[in-house]
């Protein structure tokens, strides 16, 4: 036998290289769940109720209605992210299930924020401004009453007070209220209690400040098909256009 020793069999192995780090790396950790992360994300965005704003500025009111669909459509594309997110991240597949199973509440509860503050505002914005543009017609001179009064109903009127309301009603309530009030010198929101609801419309109250003295303003304002905010009724001192009768008209 040989007295040298012999070679070992297990030559050193040379250092890993850096695409033998990366593999590694690659089999360790997982990839992110982009549907995860990115419905958790877009989840925490829309808690902030931009999109009906957004709108609003685009189309006007309607705006905060339209924004408040696509904000609700969004948060539901967030829940369903959520779920994604959640079938990606079985057996470790991929990262990220916390952020996805955070997403499904997350998702409905923005969702219906943004619906909520849409649909609010689309009402309260809608029905102030109707009411403020609607009330100056009792600014109206008494002598140019009959003409004011028609104008009026035609570009304020919903459908619904067209149909109870003639042109000629209309203008004898007017004539009526300015005899009794005198015009219409200023207007103040009633702020206890501005804003009702009446049979699915709603209730604007303010107080006039009349030359003869201060009278309660009630309008009721719906919403027609084309999404506009239009004039159900109209009384000052509880007298109505709808209630009146040529009985009631005075003589100067």
């Amino acid at each position: 036998m040989s007295d040298q020793p012999q070679a070992s069999s297990s030559a050193p192995q040379p250092p890993p290289t850096l695409d033998d780090l990366n593999a590694i790396l690659a089999t360790a950790v997982p990839p992110r769940s982009w549907a995860a992360w990115g419905g958790f994300i877009l989840g925490v965005i829309l808690l902030v109720p931009w999109i009906p704003f957004a709108f609003r500025g685009i189309a006007g009111n309607p705006g905060f209605l339209y924004g408040a669909i696509v904000g609700l459509g969004a948060g539901l594309l967030v829940t369903i992210l959520g779920i994604v997110g959640i079938l990606r991240t079985r057996r470790r597949v991929r990262r990220g299930r916390a952020v996805a199973i955070a997403a499904l509440p997350l998702g409905l509860v923005a969702g219906f924020f943004q619906f909520a503050i849409g649909g609010v505002f689309f009402q309260i914005v809608g029905v102030k401004a109707e009411g403020d543009k609607a009330v100056q017609v009792l600014r109206t001179p008494s002598t140019e009453a009959a003409e004011a009064a028609a104008k009026w109903r035609d570009e304020n009127g919903s459908a619904r007070f067209k149909a109870n309301v003639t042109p000629e009603a209309m203008a004898g309530w007017l004539t009526s209220i300015l005899d009794q009030h005198g015009q219409m010198q200023s207007v103040t929101v009633d702020a206890k209690r501005m804003l009702g609801q009446d049979r699915g419309a709603m209730l604007y109250r303010l107080n006039g400040q009349f030359v003869n003295g201060t009278a309660p303003i009630e309008l009721t304002i719906g919403f027609e098909s084309n999404m506009q905010a239009r004039i159900d009724d109209i009384s000052v001192a509880g007298s109505s256009p709808r209630d009146w009768s040529p009985a009631e008209s005075t003589s100067p």
